[in-house]
């Protein structure tokens, strides 16, 4: 666990779902851990932490319409509440990737020429969502020295219908936890009724990230501005959690949460 300014304590309570176990084995019991961060003070805007931050958003044919435009919308709304403390990447993708702003600091005018680029984005293809979200990633970690202190991360803006690229979600999982280990974490907004959540619910969980679900644009403004909001006031980063299991026990983790195994732990 990474602590930031100082070491918070946090609060672990664990439980099972049922206190006995099957003698002869062959048990399944579900196993619950929640971990709840402290209050942290409130701050003012200037005291926050700076953001590096990229905007991933999808671009393909699936997104034509209401979609692209709630995205669109949404990346606006953030974009007009960044600080020249704020560094911000925004790409978009469909079969091809394009990176509209490049690791641009959101003065004045870095926020008029980002807000111009989302503006004028459109609908275009297929959907290679892997190479867009790698991209967008690749422009944080390229700050990440130069910005001791900010919080780096990707948001990512997609209904999930991925059908180019990189597609399984076991494998997309362990790529973004990767990216997580260098210090770049990935949410996730699922836009529209019907989006698709495979995809995008592995990078959020093995990324470091959450994944959002959201229909209208205001929906999507809220997620995201909510999520930005949060990243000024983290306390700790890259929490792990423990588990050392007894002889006979085997174990199998929800959704796809990165685990290491070593001996009993």
């Amino acid at each position: 666990m990474n602590a930031i300014n100082q070491e918070p304590q946090i609060e672990l309570e664990v439980g099972f779902d049922r206190n006995l176990i099957w003698q002869r084995g062959s048990s399944v019991r579900y196993l619950l851990a929640e971990l709840q961060a402290p209050p942290v003070p409130n701050s003012t805007g200037s005291e926050r932490r700076g953001v590096n931050l990229s905007i991933v958003i999808d671009a393909s044919g699936s997104m034509q319409g209401e979609r692209l435009e709630a995205a669109k919308q949404a990346a606006i709304g953030v974009i007009e509440r960044l600080s020249d403390r704020d560094c911000l990447s925004v790409v978009s993708f469909a079969e091809d990737v394009q990176t509209h702003v490049a690791s641009k600091t959101m003065n004045t005018g870095g926020r008029s020429q980002a807000i111009a680029e989302v503006s004028g984005l459109f609908a275009r293809g297929c959907t290679n969502l892997a190479d867009g979200w790698l991209t967008g990633a690749e422009h944080v970690a390229s700050q990440i020295e130069g910005l001791p202190g900010a919080q780096n991360h990707v948001v990512l803006l997609s209904d999930g219908h991925a059908n180019q690229g990189i597609t399984d979600a076991q494998e997309l999982a362990g790529i973004a936890g990767e990216i997580y280990a260098r210090g770049v974490a990935t949410s996730t907004v699922g836009i529209g009724n019907g989006y698709s959540p495979l995809q995008l619910q592995a990078i959020a969980e093995a990324g470091g990230g959450r994944m959002h679900d959201a229909e209208t644009i205001d929906e999507i403004i809220e997620v995201v501005l909510s999520e930005m909001g949060e990243l000024g006031r983290v306390v700790a980063e890259q929490v792990e959690f423990e588990l050392r299991l007894p002889t006979g026990i085997e174990l199998e983790t929800l959704g796809t949460t990165v685990i290491r195994r070593e001996g009993d732990r």
